[in-house]
């Protein structure tokens, strides 16, 4: 779905939606998970609400040292792993940057210590499903602070090349 293809309404009206339903969405469908046995629970009195609200999770020093360390796994892999080097589409000046392609190679390699920390037991095998909630929480807030971030950067560089539909700029960026 592209901005041409539904227009300044749509576009709005459907990343509008988006953007502030599918995160309750998810803790929704997770707390149904783990404290309701898969059922799709709502509440039915005043009193019920607190108590579900009460499951909502916040993050936890082992959810952003994950997070933290995780991310920093993947930038030192980026920087550092083998694999070529590509250049990217043409950029307004004519310059073009440079990737390395060495998913291949960091996918398998994360894999592999994941496994380890796990067999040396560093890590529980079970922390990703203990820590899930408050992993959902570290990771949302991260990644829309991170996304305000970019999008504030951008409107405050020299050539701001946004459109002027803030949702849109959101989403597609102020900036390459």
């Amino acid at each position: 779905m592209t901005y041409a293809t539904v227009g300044k309404r749509g576009f709005k009206r459907v990343y509008g939606l988006l953007l502030f339903t599918l995160p309750p969405l998810v803790y929704y469908l997770w707390i149904c998970a783990r404290y309701h046995g898969g059922s799709l629970v709502i509440p039915s009195s005043k009193e019920e609400i607190p108590q579900f609200l009460g499951h909502f999770p916040l993050p936890t020093v082992a959810s952003v040292a994950f997070c933290a360390g995780w991310f920093g796994l993947q930038i030192l892999l980026q920087t550092f792993a083998p694999g070529r080097i590509k250049e990217g589409v043409p950029l307004a000046d004519g310059t073009r940057l440079k990737y390395r392609m060495n998913g291949w190679f960091s996918w398998w390699f994360t894999l592999a210590l994941v496994a380890a920390l796990v067999g040396l037991k560093v890590i529980p095998p079970t922390f990703l499903y203990d820590q899930f909630g408050p992993l959902l929480t570290t990771i949302n807030l991260g990644a829309f602070a991170f996304s305000f971030y970019l999008h504030w950067h951008g409107k405050h560089r020299e050539k701001d090349e946004s459109t002027g539909h803030p949702l849109y700029d959101f989403f597609m960026g102020t900036s390459l």
